[in-house]
């Protein structure tokens, strides 16, 4: 019962993180962030990592509260695992695409100084989130569903069915070039903040850079292995679904802490006097 109820609890606590995350993130963007700004751009990114983290983590503490009381019922074709596979995917996808836009965010206009239109990185994590969800919907379409659909993958979570070859293919190439993308980003990030002489808060940008990087590849890196795993003919191990589960749960509550606080305070705060002219 213990383990049950651990785990609403746990997402009880990072939902409320993340709601704050998003109150903070509105907030900033309304009534703090000069229109124009590098720094109203950068809240604007911002809003849609705190937008991507709640499309999963408040439905699922909602589904796993009723499981403290109610059967289990995440299986293969029925209504729990299609909204678990759905929200999941989307968040997963979303959280992906945005974390790689940040990367690129932070290279062009908080490390670098990029002259290029501001009005394209609203557009721009609107596209991550837009993808997010069709990503969300391909697996409840008639003809990919029966095969390729939301299924049980063990452990109680359901997701978009990785044992078959299409979304193992899909994933993989996914996961693969994102994490490759987010670490070039950042290198690239880290060689600039190294070639500038005078930076503030140098060291603990350099911090945050690395613990982002790690981040994000340790919450996507089973991804890969699963489709590995499938494409080779293998089963999943025992476990493997719930460590996955776990290192993307996980970030959670890193998100808010990363993204909300370090990044924002160290980055971004200092940038509403930059400036550029922003086209529609």
């Amino acid at each position: 019962e213990g383990q049950f109820l651990a785990f609403p609890i746990y997402l009880l606590i990072a939902s409320i993180a993340n709601v704050v995350f998003l109150y903070k993130s509105v907030s900033d963007l309304m009534f703090s962030a000069a229109p124009g700004t590098v720094s109203q751009a950068g809240s604007q990114v911002l809003l849609c990592a705190a937008i991507a983290e709640l499309i999963w983590v408040i439905p699922c503490f909602l589904q796993c509260a009723i499981y403290v009381g109610a059967k289990n019922d995440n299986q293969t074709g029925l209504a729990a695992c299609d909204i678990q596979g759905f929200y999941s995917l989307t968040s997963s996808v979303s959280s992906m695409f945005v974390g790689t836009l940040l990367s690129w965010f932070t290279l062009e206009h908080l490390v670098g100084a990029s002259e290029r239109s501001l009005g394209r990185w609203k557009w721009a994590g609107a596209a991550c989130l837009l993808m997010a969800v069709i990503f969300g919907i391909i697996p409840t379409m008639p003809g990919v569903r029966d095969d390729a659909g939301y299924t049980a993958l063990g452990e109680g979570f359901c997701y978009w069915d990785l044992t078959a070859d299409g979304p193992a293919v899909v994933m993989l190439l996914l996961t693969v070039l994102l994490i490759g993308i987010t670490i070039f980003l950042n290198c690239r990030s880290v060689r600039a903040l190294h070639l500038q002489d005078e930076v503030d808060f140098k060291a603990e940008k350099y911090a945050i850079t690395a613990t982002l990087v790690t981040s994000y590849l340790f919450t996507w890196i089973l991804w890969p292995v699963a489709s590995l795993l499938t494409l080779s003919d293998q089963s999943f191990p025992s476990g493997l679904m719930i460590a996955g589960a776990l290192l993307g749960h996980g970030q959670a509550l890193v998100n808010p802490i990363l993204y909300g606080w370090a990044w924002k305070h160290y980055f971004l705060e200092g940038k509403h006097e930059v400036t550029v002219k922003e086209t529609s």
